[in-house]
């Protein structure tokens, strides 16, 4: 979530209330985030695969996560 507003300026689930942004989290989807900013498509993968709803379809780790933003930056194929 921190990663997707960095890049877009908006957080990804935001609800009129608490309790509706909590909705939006365990039941709804995040917004396309070339939606609201440029960015390129490996990153974007990168961001959407940390906020999917299913733990086992996320990175496996904070490492992993690592490794593939390495990989981004050095314009390798990435894992997401």
């Amino acid at each position: 979530a921190v990663l997707y507003e960095a890049l877009t300026g908006v957080p990804p689930f935001l609800g009129d209330s608490p309790d509706a942004t909590l909705r939006l989290v365990l039941h709804g989807s995040v917004r396309d985030p070339g939606r609201y900013a440029r960015i390129p498509p490996d990153l974007q993968a990168i961001c959407l695969k940390c906020l999917r709803k299913a733990p086992q379809e996320r990175y496996a780790s904070a490492r992993a996560l690592a490794d593939d933003l390495g990989r981004f930056l050095e314009h390798r194929s990435v894992q997401a």
